[in-house]
């Protein structure tokens, strides 16, 4: 797994997943989110691009959901963009799909987060 962070529209910070994330990327995955997580400028209106991933482990779920608890104490929110259907369907599965926002692509994602400013 690679990742690149981008600065999105209206206030949101993008974080692009490149590969799967499976139990042997889960550390930089935490470190990813991590660094995302407390980033000085006030709360992170994050958008999780998903387009290039194909499978998420398990325990890099684990991860997520712990780094969305620490954004979401500090004034943020993770939402999700470009999932595969087999990723939708853990997503369904795990019962995730009722605690995060997930949107078709990144634009969407972003203009869900424009009247938060």
């Amino acid at each position: 797994m690679t990742s690149k962070i981008e600065k999105g529209k209206f206030g949101t910070t993008i974080l692009k997943l490149y590969g799967d994330i499976s139990a042997y990327q889960t550390d930089s995955f935490k470190r990813t989110l991590s660094r995302l997580a407390h980033m000085e400028d006030g709360p992170k209106n994050i958008i999780i691009d998903l387009h290039d991933v194909g499978v998420i482990d398990p325990l890099a779920l684990g991860v997520l959901t712990s780094m969305a608890r620490i954004v979401r104490e500090d004034g943020g929110d993770i939402r999700f963009a470009n999932m595969c259907p087999g990723i939708r369907r853990l997503f369904d599965q795990t019962r995730l799909a009722l605690t995060y926002e997930i949107y078709g692509n990144v634009g969407e994602a972003a203009k869900s987060y424009r009247y938060l400013r």
